[in-house]
């Protein structure tokens, strides 16, 4: 059963980082896209790519019988980033 249990953890990190880059130009193009204003170059970078591991976590937490009550708080926290991403949330907002 750890055997099986490694492969449903090696499988949480691959799919999203295969999910990441192939959704990251398509994401751009769709105008899911914010600038990066971190940088000097202000380069145009893909938002909302964490839907891509919360999903794994939630499907792959499903599928080893993860209670939800340890799930939940997770999956919360991933929705406000992705509202985040999306509506640009106020500190306020994202607290409460």
């Amino acid at each position: 059963m750890a055997s099986g249990n490694i492969l449903f953890y090696l499988l949480a990190f691959v799919i999203p980082f295969f999910a990441i880059n192939f959704f990251s130009g398509l994401f751009i193009k769709w105008g899911i896209s914010g600038i990066d204003i971190h940088k000097k170059e202000k380069k145009i970078v893909p938002e909302s790519m964490g839907i891509f591991p919360l999903l794994s976590f939630i499907f792959l937490s499903y599928c080893l019988d993860v209670p939800f009550v340890l799930i939940l708080p997770v999956a919360i926290a991933g929705i406000i980033g992705i509202l985040d991403d999306r509506y640009k949330l106020e500190k306020k907002e994202k607290l409460t």
